[in-house]
């Protein structure tokens, strides 16, 4: 069986089912292939855009966590997004030692 015959209809299904967080899986992948692109070619462009995806990815899942209504894992989410808006942190450091450099 091709991988695209059973990748292709798991991601619409993923879309269909979930939209927010697709997106945010999606700008997480893409930050991550912007970091590796970072770290073979070391151009900093690509921390600042990786940086931009994590952000936005973690700012989605805090107003996510603020506007559903309460659940039981709510703080665990939480702690994601803080994670990844520590990361954000983290990733705009390395662009700002970049240019500096």
């Amino acid at each position: 069986m091709r991988l695209r015959e059973v990748l292709w209809p798991t991601l619409i299904l993923a879309s269909r089912t979930h939209p927010p967080r697709f997106v945010e899986l999606l700008m997480l992948s893409l930050a991550t292939v912007m970091l590796l692109l970072w770290l073979w070619q070391d151009r900093w462009p690509y921390v600042v855009l990786s940086a931009s995806y994590v952000f936005g990815a973690g700012m989605s899942i805090w107003v996510r966590e603020w506007i559903r209504p309460h659940r039981s894992d709510r703080r665990i989410g939480r702690t994601r997004a803080t994670a990844l808006l520590g990361l954000t942190t983290l990733l705009m450091f390395l662009s700002l030692q970049e240019l500096s450099q």
